[in-house]
């Protein structure tokens, strides 16, 4: 057995134990395991299926009936991100209304269903003659088709979650790794596609797909088990090593005193105000290093530095807006440290729901 068989059978053995953990766990949102279990399954269950067709054992008996069942995979892994992504965003699951998501699944089903209802005799027949997909009604086009429909899920999870105002910097975090992770199989999946049809790779270097998968595969067993704990405020240095705070010297309770510090700066001398603040300027006021008070921020406050300085300066806004009927937004986004416009009513947005107008006719 060849060396990358024996690196990806291992990573299907890792995925399964990981959905089964996922699918046992006891969490607050079990239901949101589950669905990243099944996604992670499917996965391993794909990755046994090209190591058994990488062997050479498809046209065999014991294994023919596996032929072509990864195929309607390719239609549930979009399907499966984007209501993972969803359920942990807004906490809505699975109704009859997201049925349609399934439609490309059973369309692909059928397709392939003369193949499906041969015997092994036949099945045998068919690999060594033509080819499984010549006995389906599967079209050659098909198959950009399916790459599409991988994208095309790609994109609209992205647009939809990636800049959610509702989740914290850490869970941002986790969720774009493993969206990156869903991109990077959806990327090579369609790069292969390209590359097989206009004869720039042969068919049977797929395990360039595979690679997609490893990824995501590594990515949810390293941090999809340790999702509740990051969900519950858990620091990401204790869960991820290779983080960029991984060799701080910065400990917990050091930390906590520094956020107490620093929150006590902002609110007493109110530095927010300052348009052109940095990280530099609350270092230098608190004595301490830029790299310390960046990590209290990403880490405690579970913010970046921007959103951290823009949550003050929104609740003085709002304040301000409330207590003063007559004010001007204008005078109000400079007087709370903002130097535009823009930059005011997208972070009044992004923390009330609102922009300013809207907010004032409410009140």
């Amino acid at each position: 057995m060849e060396a990358h068989i024996i690196i990806f059978i291992f990573f299907g053995i890792a995925g399964i134990l990981l959905s089964l953990l996922f699918a046992f766990k006891k969490s607050k949102d079990s239901f949101s395991n589950r669905l990243l279990g099944f996604y992670v399954m499917l996965y391993s269950i794909e990755i046994f299926y090209n190591c058994v067709k990488w062997s050479g054992l498809l046209d065999e008996p014991r294994w023919v009936h596996l032929n072509l069942i990864a195929f309607p995979f390719w239609t549930l892994y979009g399907p499966l991100i984007y209501f993972y992504m969803r359920r942990v965003v807004t906490g809505i699951g699975i109704g009859p209304k997201d049925l349609f998501h399934l439609i490309p699944t059973l369309l692909v089903i059928l397709s392939l269903g003369p193949f499906y209802i041969l015997d092994g005799t036949q099945k045998i027949e068919a690999v060594l003659t033509f080819g499984p997909l010549a006995h389906t009604w599967f079209p050659s086009w098909g198959i950009w088709l399916l790459a599409a429909h991988l994208i095309i899920y790609a994109i609209v999870t992205y647009a939809k979650f990636h800049n959610v105002t509702t989740l914290g910097y850490q869970q941002k975090l986790w969720l774009n790794l493993l969206m990156g992770s869903y991109f990077a199989f959806s990327f090579l999946f369609l790069s292969f596609i390209i590359l097989v049809n206009f004869n720039i790779m042969s068919p049977r270097y797929d395990y360039f797909i595979d690679l997609g998968i490893v990824t995501t595969v590594s990515v949810t067993m390293y941090f999809g088990f340790m999702q509740p704990e990051i969900f519950q405020g858990r620091p990401f240095r204790e869960i991820l090593p290779l983080a960029k705070y991984r060799k701080s010297g910065l400990d917990r309770e050091t930390a906590l005193k520094l956020k107490s510090k620093l929150d006590a700066l902002m609110r007493e001398h109110k530095l927010y105000k300052e348009p052109d603040l940095r990280l530099d300027d609350l270092s230098t006021k608190l004595q301490t290093s830029r790299n310390y008070i960046s990590q209290v921020i990403n880490e405690e406050f579970n913010k970046n530095f921007f959103d951290f300085i823009n949550s003050y300066r929104i609740s003085e806004a709002i304040a301000i807006l409330q207590h003063e009927k007559n004010s001007k937004i204008t005078d109000v986004l400079y007087d709370v440290g903002f130097n535009n416009r823009s930059s005011f009513y997208k972070a009044f947005k992004k923390s009330t729901g609102c922009n300013p107008k809207e907010f004032l006719h409410r009140n």
